[in-house]
């Protein structure tokens, strides 16, 4: 009998970050609005400080994010442009090594494709043996090719040794403003609470301090429905007797459109005929009269398709 009371409501980690902040600041507006005489003085000089804690830490992780990509973006260059000089050097070495000498083996003892489908975590030890053959043949191949290759090796290294340091710099702050909306949750159920103890004579008054709605998902008011040769397919189900459709067939058949007792009933006489490409309004008595789903029935020899909008009624 109890049990439905000791779940804290506030704790559902399915409402985004935006919603989260609308809700908890429509709360302390009502709780301030309603406090002419001191009663929620308390509640709201304890919530406040949780919940500019909770919006920085979101703010700073947002902001490491960010740098995260920055640096992505750098290690991705950084990539490219190893890949693409072992590439070009190919006929260089290719010039003094014929392809499967030893000499050439040393530099791409699988290939040159091994370079360029080397992923972030051998891409490293594949350049370093690269360089490390340029070193040892030197003396035969143009100046500076194993030091270039070093270069851009070491910025390889820097940036990616940066984009795992952001990573985890993200998964701490994410974790921050965990806990800093624990925090809040903990502060909103005991608000709750209180809220009810306060006003146990009227417990309906509680709802005045609450906008629940930002947390509602917004209802579907759009069905985008493919109806192949013959078939028969329901398009949704439930709706006010007043209920305006707006119809839009958008293939190049007609189809039948009409209410039903049942998601296959077939059709049966009454609804609508709409042409292809034709976008007109109906009333639940034009497509039938009131029942409880909307059918749509294709009687033609290839696929049909439509888009149904609720415009009022609802």
């Amino acid at each position: 009998m109890i049990e439905h009371h000791k779940k804290n409501p506030f704790g559902n980690p399915t409402i985004s970050e935006e919603k989260y902040e609308k809700l908890v600041e429509s709360h302390f507006q009502r709780l301030n609005a309603n406090n002419d005489t001191g009663t929620y003085t308390d509640l709201i000089n304890e919530g406040s400080p949780k919940f500019t804690l909770w919006k920085q830490s979101v703010s700073v992780e947002a902001i490491e994010l960010a740098l995260r990509q920055g640096r992505t973006i750098s290690m991705n260059d950084s990539v490219k442009l190893i890949k693409s000089y072992i590439s070009k050097k190919r006929g260089v070495i290719m010039d003094k090594f014929a392809e499967g000498t030893t000499q050439y083996e040393q530099f791409y003892p699988y290939g040159a494709m091994e370079y360029s489908e080397a992923n972030l975590g051998k891409l490293r030890t594949i350049t370093e043996r690269w360089i490390a053959a340029a070193t040892t043949f030197a003396a035969d191949l143009p100046a500076n090719l194993a030091s270039d290759g070093q270069l851009f090796l070491d910025a390889f290294i820097t940036n990616r040794a940066s984009q795992l340091l952001s990573a985890g710099e993200v998964v701490q702050k994410d974790s921050d403003s965990d806990i800093a909306r624990a925090d809040i949750n903990l502060w909103m159920y005991k608000c709750l609470l209180s809220l009810l103890l306060i006003h146990i004579a009227d417990v309906e008054r509680v709802n005045d301090f609450y906008d629940l709605s930002i947390t509602k998902k917004k209802a579907k008011t759009t069905w985008n429905v493919e109806v192949n040769s013959n078939e028969v397919k329901n398009i949704l189900k439930g709706f006010a007797e007043t209920q305006v459709f707006e119809i839009e067939n958008t293939g190049d058949v007609p189809l039948l459109v009409y209410t039903a007792d049942a998601a296959n009933t077939p059709y049966q006489g009454w609804g609508i005929s709409i042409d292809a490409h034709a976008k007109l309004k109906f009333t639940v008595a034009q497509l039938g009269g009131f029942k409880v789903f909307l059918n749509t029935y294709n009687q033609n020899g290839t696929v049909g398709t439509l888009t149904v909008n609720l415009v009022s009624g609802e």
